[in-house]
């Protein structure tokens, strides 16, 4: 979807910064972008100096997007797609799963990680915490306190979370862990992510479970990447609470808020069944998953049933 549609912005018209705002607020959007899907008065740059960070990051067009409009006056809506934007294979915004290398102008930066996936990892995690700094240095600046009350309490919960993902990394070539403590302020307003390497985790596990029930071949090799997975996984989970102990955010590692429409998920369903397969590995716990299989997809499709008739969405 493009920001239009999350937005319900379906017919031609002409809004406002506050129009965009209480939009955010009553939609309760968590995110927004902009940059390739629009035209700006190059004029209106010059004036406001408002630039992409250079700093080889991902997901620039967020930390822009969010200023363009807040230093907007007026916006015009044009609900008619004119451009198809296409991904590569290599793209850095391709969200396929298939990209797992980190960009080249950004191999140098990673060259302290060894595996390829760690350096993408890195990337995307650096890359959310500059953002968010970013907008963070504008908000303590910005004077339009509906601006700041909206952008903290809908945006910023999310983008924070993202930026934290810093704290999962042994190493830090940028230097920016850190300054990622001033942001802790942020965490207190979210109900909807679960700031949680574990329930990450187990979203991961069936994620690739979900992908490679579709190939009998694969199905043979699940329990040896489950158990590759969480191997990364209690690596990364000590190293994630060693940081949250240094920076004193560990009431944010233990506080986890829950959301039950994340949990009705099949995805998180498969996660959680191999989670419990692998604690009991020892005993030969991967040998039932054939048998608890089908009675998993059956119970989530039984509550996907019943949530839809009462107006909820799962997947």
């Amino acid at each position: 979807k493009s920001n239009l549609e999350w937005f319900d912005y379906d017919k031609e018209l002409v809004i406002s910064k506050r129009d965009w705002l209480r939009r955010i607020f009553e939609k309760k959007q968590h995110f927004f972008y902009f940059g390739w899907s629009g035209m700006i008065n190059f004029h209106f740059l010059q004036k406001t100096k408002i630039k992409f960070i250079n700093e080889a990051i991902l997901y620039e067009d967020d930390y822009f997007g969010i200023l363009l409009f807040l230093m907007a006056d007026l916006i015009y809506i044009c609900p008619q797609k004119l451009y198809i934007y296409r991904l590569r294979a290599g793209s850095a915004m391709n969200y396929t799963g298939e990209n797992k290398k980190v960009a080249q102008y950004f191999r140098k930066q990673t060259e302290v990680f060894e595996l390829e996936e760690d350096k993408r990892a890195y990337h995307v995690a650096s890359s959310y915490a500059r953002s968010t700094l970013g907008l963070e240095a504008f908000l303590q600046e910005c004077d339009d306190e509906e601006a700041k009350f909206v952008i903290s309490y809908c945006l910023m919960p999310t983008y924070t979370s993202s930026a934290f993902r810093i704290l999962g990394f042994e190493k830090d070539p940028l230097g920016i862990m850190e300054q990622c403590v001033k942001l802790k302020k942020y965490m207190k307003d979210l109900s909807y992510f679960n700031f949680s390497l574990k329930e990450e985790m187990i979203y991961d596990v069936g994620r690739e479970v979900l992908k490679d029930l579709k190939k009998f071949p694969n199905i043979l090799k699940i329990p040896f990447k489950v158990c590759k997975m969480m191997t990364r996984y209690q690596v990364k989970q000590n190293i994630f609470k060693k940081n949250c102990e240094r920076f004193d955010l560990l009431e944010l590692y233990y506080n986890a808020k829950n959301d039950y429409i994340n949990k009705m998920h099949l995805s998180y369903k498969l996660g959680v069944l191999f989670f419990k397969a692998y604690k009991y590995r020892y005993f030969g716990s991967f040998l039932f998953i054939p048998f608890a299989l089908p009675f998993v997809i059956y119970s989530w499709s039984v509550a996907r049933k019943k949530l839809s008739r009462g107006g909820g969405a799962i997947c």
